[in-house]
């Protein structure tokens, strides 16, 4: 696609400015620059669909062209698009990283985008140990896998006695 498309960091695509021999007339037809209008697909990202120089059309996520063209995303094997305030559809590069995908799941958990899995009562006390070591609420979310309101509702009840997983 070099050389037909651009992608800018506000997470936009443009059509770069082409000259077609037109088969009818003998000449030429002039297609100007322009910004693609892109679709929310079914998983709620913008989608975009590029045409290559055969004729071939793919679709294409918007964030992961952003991220192919500013974050070196291809060379960095194993590593996925994260959107840093969750939004799907703010795609500018300001906001894009690249992470692992356990990185992107425990992101996605602690901001509340994803439902955490469920902690067994070992779990729920080894936390409160980490808790009462000092360790901080944000900190126990990213350990666990569980929105800090998840810890927030879970200490809460520790410190009045609600819950008695933890031998004191």
């Amino acid at each position: 696609y070099e050389g037909l498309y651009m992608a800018s960091n506000l997470g936009e695509v443009m059509r770069l400015r082409r000259v077609d021999k037109n088969i009818l007339t003998s000449g030429e037809s002039v297609f100007p620059s322009v910004v693609l209008k892109s679709k929310i697909g079914n998983s709620g990202y913008f989608e975009i669909q590029l045409t290559d120089k055969n004729g071939n059309a793919k679709t294409w996520l918007v964030h992961r062209l952003i991220a192919k063209t500013f974050l070196d995303a291809d060379n960095n094997p194993g590593k996925v698009v994260n959107h840093i305030d969750g939004n799907k559809k703010h795609n500018e590069v300001s906001n894009l990283e690249l992470v692992t995908p356990k990185e992107n799941t425990v992101h996605a958990i602690v901001t509340g985008l994803r439902r955490p899995r469920k902690l067994t009562a070992e779990q729920v006390s080894e936390l409160f140990l980490d808790y009462e070591h000092g360790m901080k609420r944000v900190e126990l979310a990213f350990k666990y896998h569980v929105h800090i309101d998840t810890i927030d509702k879970w200490l809460k009840n520790y410190r009045e006695g609600k819950i008695e997983w933890l031998e004191r």
